[in-house]
């Protein structure tokens, strides 16, 4: 089950405490301590956003992305082995959690499989990852899960 408490992102966010989910091929999530990701909303489409510590951005596969709203940029992308991925663009698109929502901007490319949210969406968000209980807090106050 994934719980959204107390969030508001039109501005910086105040409060969120959200259970994260671990893909099982067989049934979509697992209760596992290895959770890493996040269920979102992108247009009428729900994803699991890997939650990704070792990326310093946020990504966009190409399919999930209207062309319209990708941009040229210069930046580029590099797998952990050094191999360059290539990339379409940047975009930014709202991000839905539950009933709140934010933008979110992103590389975009032909070659990522499912949104991923880097470092700097954590850092940006003030985020505190609790990995024993899988549930991430984006904000400033730690809210009890409900649900």
């Amino acid at each position: 089950m994934h719980v959204l408490l107390q969030i508001s992102w039109k501005s910086r966010p105040r409060t969120a405490c959200l259970e994260l989910g671990r893909r099982d091929t067989t049934s979509g999530f697992s209760g596992s301590n290895l959770d890493a990701f996040l269920r979102v909303t992108i247009g009428n489409q729900v994803y699991d956003c890997l939650l990704d510590t070792g990326s310093e951005v946020c990504l966009f596969p190409e399919h999930i992305v209207d062309p319209a709203f990708i941009q040229s940029t210069s930046r580029t992308l590099k797998a952990a082995n050094g191999t360059a991925i290539p990339i379409q663009g940047e975009a930014t698109l709202t991000i839905g959690i539950g009933q709140f929502a934010m933008e979110i901007t992103g590389l975009v490319s032909r070659h990522i499989t499912e949104p991923m949210s880097g470092m700097g969406f954590l850092v940006e968000n003030d985020a505190i990852w609790d990995f024993n209980n899988s549930r991430i807090r984006l904000g400033s106050i730690l809210t009890s899960k409900t649900g």
